[in-house]
């Protein structure tokens, strides 16, 4: 598999290396990017959006492997949004639950389901088994 169709197609699956490695060059850009950005406010979350797609292009190739559809990534917005209905709930329980634990609880079991656990063995109605990244060419 291409580097480019690695980090910004939705199509086709993707090995527990793949996904690993494409969360990690996701990451080390997001670091790189906001840091050198740290000046630019509107910048830097330009460059955070824009990391978003090979972040979800990679999630959703490993879901495909794993035979699940990409909408499964969508499970992403629950920590985003979660946190910010915590404080129109006025008991401290429920506050720290939905602040604190499920958006944890949801990006625990989708980096459990993504990274740990293997994919379907064979052929699915996502694509043929993955194959490996061509670094050249």
């Amino acid at each position: 598999m291409p580097i480019s169709t690695w980090l910004f197609s939705f199509q086709g699956r993707l090995d527990r290396r793949g996904f690993w490695l494409g969360i990690a060059v996701c990451l080390l850009l997001l670091m790189l990017g906001t840091a050198l950005l740290s000046a630019y406010p509107l910048l830097r979350d330009a460059w955070v959006l824009v990391l978003l797609w090979p972040l979800l292009a990679v999630i959703s190739k490993r879901l495909h492997d794993r035979g699940k559809p990409a909408g499964f990534s969508a499970l992403l917005l629950i920590p985003i949004l979660f946190p910010g209905l915590a404080p129109h709930v006025t008991d401290p329980f429920w506050q720290w639950a939905i602040a604190r634990f499920m958006p944890l609880f949801v990006l625990v079991v989708l980096l459990l389901d993504c990274g740990v656990f293997r994919g379907q063995p064979q052929a699915n109605r996502f694509g043929d088994l993955p194959t490996a990244i061509r670094w050249r060419g």
